[in-house]
C-alpha cells in the first residue's frame, strides 16, 4: 500500500523526465488515489471530475491540482500514510531473524519513504 500511494503522489508532483512515464496518469484515468480522494473534499473536486469526464488534463487544470493538493495539505496527509505504512512494515519486520530478505524489505520500505520525502 505504501508503494501504490507513493506512485500515486508521484503521479501528480513529478516530471515525466523524471518518473519515467507520462504523469498525471490516474487523473486521466479516471482513477481515484489517495491525494486525489483527499482532494475531492475541497475546491478541486470540479476540476478532478472534469479530467476524470475529459480524459485528459487540461495544464492549465493540471497546474492548479497540483498546487492545490499541495496547498490544503492533501500531499502532506498522503507522506504521513506512506510513513505510517512503511513504519509498520519496519517494526513487523523486527521480530525476524536476521536474514537476505529481511534486510531488502527494510531497504525496500526504507527507499520508498525517501523516494517520497525528496517529493
Amino acid at each position: 500500500m505504501a508503494f501504490q500511494i507513493a506512485d500515486d503522489i508521484l503521479d501528480i508532483l513529478s516530471d515525466e523526465k523524471t518518473l519515467g512515464k507520462p504523469i498525471f496518469n490516474d487523473l486521466r484515468r479516471g482513477t481515484l488515489t489517495l491525494p486525489l480522494i483527499f482532494g475531492m473534499k475541497t475546491e478541486l473536486k470540479e476540476d478532478i471530475l472534469r479530467c476524470f469526464e475529459l480524459k485528459e488534463v487540461p495544464h492549465e487544470i493540471a497546474a492548479r491540482v497540483r498546487q492545490k493538493l499541495r496547498e490544503y495539505g492533501c500531499i502532506d496527509r498522503a507522506k504521513e500514510i506512506v510513513g505510517e505504512l512503511t513504519g509498520s512494515a519496519q517494526s513487523r519486520l523486527e521480530v525476524l531473524s536476521p536474514s537476505e530478505s529481511k534486510s531488502m524489505l527494510l531497504n525496500l520500505a526504507k527507499s520508498i519513504k525517501a523516494r517520497v520525502d525528496q517529493s
